[in-house]
């Protein structure tokens, strides 16, 4: 995907803002294989939960402090998948099937953080500023983008696209021309 604010005068090393990409766990349960061996999926999905996550089993008590005790799998059973494939599975009958006879466990690269504001998702353009003053470099990439930048369907641009002053730490507004980017492409 090509970004078309490229063409604004003073503005160097125009991308997307992502995380680095990071493994993942995903877990596909098998309904007909659940439902053979009697096992709802709400059991399934809460055995799988408890042994990756913990939960909560007591308080550690020191002095006045309570400290919460989890109990879950050891860090090198979590971190393999091969042990992940093996966590037992209660089944109605009482005994127990491994969970890769129930479901398909697999890992896969996604995002390491998906960014959100206001409920919806949102991706954020960064740039340098070369040649020019800060605040014109926003003004023109905010009017290249809204006239050139074709939003795909079932996304928007926000209706607020502008130029944020920036504020001190002391709340008093810096001049003009250091004008600080907000919502550039907040494409939700």
């Amino acid at each position: 995907r090509s970004c078309r604010t490229a063409g604004a005068e003073g503005v160097v090393d125009l991308d997307l803002y992502r995380d680095a990409p990071a493994p993942q766990l995903h877990v596909e349960f098998n309904r007909e294989a659940l439902a053979r061996q009697g096992i709802p999926m709400d059991t399934a999905q809460k055995t799988l939960e408890l042994a990756l996550a913990g939960d909560i089993a007591t308080t550690l008590w020191e002095g006045e402090r309570g400290i919460p005790v989890r109990v879950r799998l050891p860090y090198a059973n979590r971190m393999d998948e091969s042990s992940i494939r093996d966590i037992a599975i209660p089944t109605a009958s009482g005994g127990s099937v491994p969970l890769h006879a129930v479901g398909t466990v697999s890992v896969k690269i996604g995002n390491a953080s998906i960014f959100r504001e206001n409920n919806a998702r949102y991706m954020a353009m960064k740039f340098n500023v070369e040649g020019r003053d800060i605040g014109s470099v926003v003004k023109d990439t905010l009017a290249t983008f809204k006239k050139n930048v074709k939003i795909p369907e079932g996304y928007e641009a926000p209706k607020d696209l502008v130029a944020q002053p920036l504020i001190k730490g002391d709340g008093a507004k810096v001049k003009a021309d250091d004008a600080l980017v907000t919502n550039v492409m907040g494409v939700s």
